[in-house]
């Protein structure tokens, strides 16, 4: 069950246009979905699909009669999609696809719709032999991506409380006083955790790899050793490396961790028998017309991409484990064992790749991940920062979250910096603050996930009051989401959750010109 804060972390970052529908009427509407009908939320709460559709879709069935119909559905058999015609923001007939999933939040039955826009012309169908094999699959793993999302950003919340204070704390006591030992596990612990997090939000495609450019074949030659060590010696090891493998750009930690798991899980599929694991490297296209291969991707790509594939001759799977496989905690041999090949998925999503995976029962199973080759004109690239980090600063600073902890947390810190500080409770009420300090503000950390105003509306209405202002989102996202989120509306830096004091000097330090005078606080 979702509780209304993961309902809404869910909601507001998800990449595709959402409604949620209650006793057949839209209750609540993202900001991609408003700008998708070209309306306002109270234009749209209230209503029912078909007040945005034509009388008719195009199989010739009333619009309200049909929209009923597919919600008395997706209660009855779970998750599931269709296409729809609907009025756009331009008031042109265009088609849709809806993906309707029955949810309960704080007890209550409701349905998550999501809706994606054509990029051209719909198919006709969307049950070809191929999405037969994936789409029921990638459905059920797109709502386990939800939770995972969900969860992990409000854990991140948790975690800053654990991890700030601990911080300060830290800051408190000199080595070898009573205490000190004890605290450092602690941050050790709520490290491990933060790390576990992100494991939640690879899952969901969305964590934050840094990138830099990886050949796949010398890549899997440096982990040979370590995998000859993770697997049975009565397996051999055999590798089928293509040279001079275009680069793609990866996180290589992560890219690591795919290429481990596939292994372990291939050695676990051959269990005690003798058997064979080859490692196989090379260019290919996904095989997206081959009805006997599942293909989990973000898209469809008709492009060359550079794949690293783990092939082994155990018993293979049967369509329900086929279909279950990448399932967080699922396995065949130890119950409950981890994500394994959930971040798997994950990382291959945040990495805008595809899995295709083809098996048979005792046939073996072959695993293929493919990654986009690397732009060389364009990289992305990270380069680590080695930037020192002054924990001095002069000025006033409004921080706007819903929770009081993590506010208490964050003035906490900025004052031990050197910062006048400001409090606000939620979206109005910054707005009413910053309005009264008159331009004496000179910066703002703003919580994205907020109930009434969420942290894109504040931030819209702080820079329709001064165009100038500098605003710091955080959130438990990671971010590349947010980048891409508010991209070209002005936000002037972002915080992940959880942070310490000195991430969040850094962030500051880079934009806050302070005042003449600052204003004090009353």
């Amino acid at each position: 069950m979702f509780t209304a804060d993961i309902y809404r972390s869910i909601f507001d970052m998800d990449e595709d246009a959402c409604l949620l529908i209650k006793a057949g009427v839209i209750i609540d509407c993202n900001q991609k979905g408003l700008a998708l009908f070209g309306c306002h939320l109270d234009e749209i709460k209230g209503k029912s699909l078909h007040h945005f559709s034509p009388a008719r879709q195009s199989d010739g069935s009333d619009s309200a009669v049909f929209a009923s119909r597919k919600i008395a559905q997706a209660f009855d058999m779970g998750t599931l999609d269709f296409s729809w015609q609907y009025n756009n923001a331009s008031g042109e007939e265009s088609t849709i696809k809806v993906l309707l999933s029955p949810l309960e939040i704080n007890g209550d039955q409701a349905l998550l719709a999501r809706l994606r826009e054509y990029p051209g012309n719909p198919p006709r169908e969307f049950d070809t032999p191929f999405h037969k094999v994936g789409g029921e699959q990638s459905r059920k793993l797109e709502s386990l991506g939800l939770m995972a999302g969900g969860l992990a950003h409000e854990f991140n919340n948790f975690l800053l409380a654990i991890m700030g204070n601990a911080d300060l704390l830290d800051r408190d006591l000199s080595a070898g006083k009573p205490g000190a030992e004890l605290l450092s596990e602690i941050r050790k612990a709520a490290g491990r955790a933060a790390d576990r997090c992100n494991q939640l939000l690879a899952y969901a495609g969305k964590g934050q790899p840094h990138f830099q450019l990886i050949d796949l074949s010398l890549t899997t030659q440096e982990m040979v050793q370590m995998i000859k060590v993770a697997i049975s010696r009565k397996i051999a090891l055999r590798l089928d490396l293509t040279p001079d493998l275009p680069m793609i750009e990866g996180d290589v930690s992560q890219i690591h961790q795919v290429i481990m798991n596939l292994v372990v899980n291939a050695s676990e599929a051959i269990g005690g028998k003798s058997g064979v694991i080859t490692l196989s490297t090379g260019l290919s296209k996904c095989p997206t017309q081959k009805p006997d291969i599942c293909l989990l991707s973000t898209e469809i790509r008709e492009t060359q991409m550079a794949y690293f594939e783990v092939r082994d001759d155990g018993e293979g799977m049967d369509d329900d484990i086929r279909g279950r496989i990448f399932d967080p905690f699922f396995s065949t041999k130890i119950k409950g064992r981890g994500l394994g090949l959930a971040s798997v998925l994950g990382t291959v999503r945040s990495h805008q790749g595809s899995l295709c995976v083809r098996s048979k029962p005792s046939e073996g199973t072959v695993i293929r991940a493919c990654f986009p080759i690397a732009d060389l004109d364009h990289p992305t690239v990270a380069t680590p920062s080695r930037e020192k980090v002054a924990l001095v600063g002069k000025g006033t600073v409004l921080i706007v979250d819903d929770e009081e902890y993590l506010r208490v947390l964050c003035s906490r810190m900025l004052q031990r910096m050197g910062y006048t500080v400001l409090l606000a409770a939620d979206g109005a009420q910054a707005l009413d603050i910053y309005r009264q300090k008159n331009g004496r503000i000179d910066g703002v950390v703003l919580d994205l996930v907020m109930p009434a105003m969420d942290g894109v509306e504040v931030l819209e209405k702080l820079l329709e009051m001064d165009p100038d202002a500098k605003v710091i989102m955080t959130s438990g996202y990671h971010e590349r989401e947010i980048a891409t989120r508010f991209s070209g509306r002005g936000i002037s830096g972002f915080i992940q959750k959880p942070y310490v004091m000195s991430d969040l000097g850094k962030v500051l330090g880079k934009i806050i010109i302070p005042r003449e005078e600052p204003d004090p606080v009353d």
